[in-house]
């Protein structure tokens, strides 16, 4: 069986490479305070609850501009990403309306889901102390609400922290016989 691989995607500066070099247990990705470090896609071998998987870094995702450079870096990206499974992750959520930073994760995914018909999203996130629902129900009302087919949207409720929600993602991915090429 093919190992899977997760790419790493998201804004500039963000923190994508600080938590590749996390995962992967080693400095290969710099890590710097300035956005755009990071252009080109980084590979890296790592395994989570014994299971073995490639970690691609991505470029930040700008993406509405003209400048050369971060074009290049969404194109990158978007190789690393084409046709991936989307794990949207939580982040807080007030009612039924999610954070700012969620919001934009949110957006993110469902134009990927538009330019990838074939691609599927596990919404992962449980309930935050008070918070009414779960970030992962909120997160499928939004992307409904957008115009998503709900077939595509796999909720994950358990998670309450980073590493719980990779477990519990990746538990669904296999479950569903999702593809093995994920994006974060």
């Amino acid at each position: 069986m093919a190992k899977p691989m997760i790419a790493i995607v998201g804004r500039p500066n963000v923190g994508k490479s600080m938590l590749f070099n996390k995962l992967i247990g080693r400095r290969l990705s710099i890590v710097e305070d300035t956005p755009g470090v990071t252009r080109d896609r980084i590979y890296g071998e790592s395994d989570w609850c014994g299971r073995k998987f490639t970690l691609v870094d991505t470029g930040g995702i700008e993406p509405n501009t003209d400048n050369q450079i971060l074009s290049f870096m969404r194109q990158q990206a978007q190789i690393a990403i084409d046709n991936a499974t989307v794990i949207v992750l939580g982040a807080a959520v007030y009612g039924e309306t999610p954070c700012l930073m969620l919001t934009q994760r949110l957006d993110a995914a469902a134009r990927y889901l538009d330019a990838n018909p074939d691609a599927a999203c596990i919404l992962s996130g449980g309930q935050g102390a008070g918070e009414d629902y779960t970030e992962a129900w909120v997160m499928e009302k939004y992307l409904l609400d957008k115009g998503v087919d709900s077939r595509r949207l796999y909720r994950e409720e358990r998670s309450t922290s980073t590493a719980e929600n990779l477990r519990f993602s990746a538990q669904i991915q296999r479950e569903e016989g999702l593809p093995d090429r994920l994006a974060i």
